[in-house]
C-alpha cells in the first residue's frame, strides 16, 4: 500500500500515470525520464492521502530480498554454526561497566522526575543518570547489578498526547 501511495505521489508531482512509475532501492523512478525521488522526499505528499483499498501485491518473481539467499562471508557462517563467533555481548574488557536502560512505556513520554535512592544502595552501582533522550541509565560493575537496580528506580512520566493511544485505537 505504501509503495503504491509513493508511486501515486510521484506520478502527481511529475504529471504522469502511475503506470509510468517504478520503485527500486528506496527510490521512486520515472520510467520515461529516469528521474528519481527518495521515499522520504514524498512523505509530506502521502501524509493525508486516503489509503487505497485494492492493491495488487508484487508477484513472487518480482521479490528482490524476500526468500532470496543472502551472501555471507564463509568465515562468518562457520563461526556462527560452530558457536565460535564472538559478538559484542561476548566482549569483556578490564574494568568494564554495564548499563541497563529505563525506557518510557508510552511513545514520546518525558521524564518528570525519578527516585533512584533505593537502587543506589545496592552493591556495585556506579551511577544512575538521566540521558538526554528521556531514558535513564543504571550503570554498574556487573549486568545483573544494573538490571536489579533498574527495577528499583521509580520514574514519574509525563505521557503527553500519546497517553490514551491503545492497540485498539491504532487498529481503528
Amino acid at each position: 500500500t505504501l509503495r503504491y501511495m509513493l508511486k501515486q505521489a510521484a506520478a502527481k508531482k511529475w504529471q504522469v500515470r502511475v503506470y509510468d512509475i517504478d520503485t527500486k532501492d528506496s527510490y521512486v523512478i520515472n520510467k520515461r525520464t529516469k528521474e528519481k525521488l527518495t521515499y522520504g522526499s514524498l512523505i509530506e505528499d502521502i501524509k493525508n492521502m486516503k489509503l487505497p483499498n485494492d492493491i495488487a501485491l508484487k508477484k513472487e518473481s518480482e521479490y528482490t530480498l524476500i526468500g532470496k539467499p543472502m551472501k555471507r562471508h564463509p568465515i562468518e557462517v562457520e563461526e556462527k554454526l560452530t558457536g565460535k563467533g564472538i559478538f559484542g555481548i561476548d566482549v569483556r574488557l578490564p574494568n568494564m561497566k554495564y548499563a541497563s536502560l529505563i525506557f518510557p512505556k508510552v511513545y514520546g513520554a518525558k521524564i518528570k522526575s525519578f527516585d533512584a535512592s533505593q537502587a543506589e544502595k545496592l552493591d556495585g552501582i556506579v551511577k544512575i543518570k538521566q540521558l538526554p533522550n528521556n531514558k535513564i541509565a543504571v550503570i554498574a560493575n556487573h549486568w545483573w547489578q544494573a538490571k536489579n537496580a533498574r527495577d528499583l528506580v521509580k520514574v514519574q512520566w509525563d505521557n503527553g498526547e500519546f497517553e490514551k493511544v491503545s492497540t485498539a485505537n491504532l487498529i481503528k
